[in-house]
């Protein structure tokens, strides 16, 4: 048997049959849905970056020219405090159009372009998949394991729950997914939480308690093989990495405290840095505004 069978084999004992958990059970509709949703959206994906190579071009730029603002912020190397900048430069509209940026998922506004929707963010809508690919694509540039993935969030009476529990559903939010020092966090995508993922696919929020209860994240991997285009045997090795790290590793409470308290001063401090750094990347806003996309 190969190091992968003994993953798969491994990864039964936790969730009974990782195929029915990333839909490729041949005989059940979600999961023939779920190839098609696949095939569907490579298609596209496709065609829309051999159709637009130049709004995709202007794109790449912001990318770049937030990566490198971020950097002259001088702000700790840690995904922490790149994501707290990186949520105050979204919802302040600094990198979007007229400075203004909307939180709505109205399909009468929102383009989801696959492999692209943070280009609706740079028009100035979205919800938490436009901002997730933003910061996915940012951290990247860091060069932070960092992925898209679907989670659905509980708030608990503090009970961990396996099996059907953690696989009912698709799940309703877009988060980050990101490896750090050894160990697996989630950042949601909207609002400041973090959550440590230390207990499987459950992850358990940094503040531990929302209105005297605790707040969990759910995990599902099955989006990595949309949004991360990763192949099954990835996703499984992705998996038992998680499963594996090292539990006594993770940053503390008071750690991430201060560092999200840092970085919040910092972008306090730089409010008119970054209304300038707004007006120096207007004219690539601009250009994929006005941009007719095929």
């Amino acid at each position: 048997m190969d190091d992968s069978n003994k993953k798969y084999e491994r990864y039964n004992k936790f969730l009974g049959n990782i195929d029915n958990y990333l839909f490729f059970d041949k005989k059940s509709l979600e999961s023939q849905m779920f190839k098609e949703v696949l095939i569907f959206t490579d298609k596209n994906q496709k065609e829309f970056e051999i159709n637009n190579k130049y709004l995709i071009k202007e794109y790449n730029k912001i990318i770049e020219e937030i990566s490198k603002f971020i950097k002259e912020l001088g702000l700790k190397n840690n995904p922490t405090s790149y994501y707290v900048i990186l949520l105050e430069l979204i919802l302040n509209g600094y990198i979007s159009r007229n400075n203004q940026f909307e939180l709505t998922a109205d399909e009468n506004i929102i383009l989801d372009k696959d492999g692209y929707f943070g280009l609706d963010v740079i028009n100035g809508y979205g919800c938490c998949r436009h901002m997730v690919e933003i910061f996915n694509k940012v951290l990247k540039y860091f060069k932070f394991e960092v992925y898209d993935i679907q989670t659905s969030f509980y708030v608990t009476d503090g009970k961990i729950y396996f099996g059907s529990k953690i696989m009912d559903g698709m799940g309703d939010h877009a988060s980050l997914l990101i490896k750090y020092n050894g160990n697996y966090y989630i950042y949601d995508s909207v609002q400041l939480f973090v959550y440590k993922v230390d207990n499987f696919l459950v992850a358990n929020l940094y503040d531990i308690y929302i209105n005297g209860t605790y707040g969990e994240c759910h995990i599902k991997p099955w989006s990595l093989m949309r949004y991360e285009h990763m192949s099954k045997k990835e996703v499984i090795d992705l998996l038992c990495s998680i499963i594996t790290q090292d539990r006594s590793n993770f940053i503390s409470k008071h750690e991430m405290s201060e560092t999200i308290r840092e970085t919040k001063k910092i972008c306090d401090k730089n409010k008119i840095l970054m209304l300038d750094f707004h007006n120096q990347i207007k004219p690539n806003i601009d250009s994929i505004c006005m941009h007719n996309y095929k």
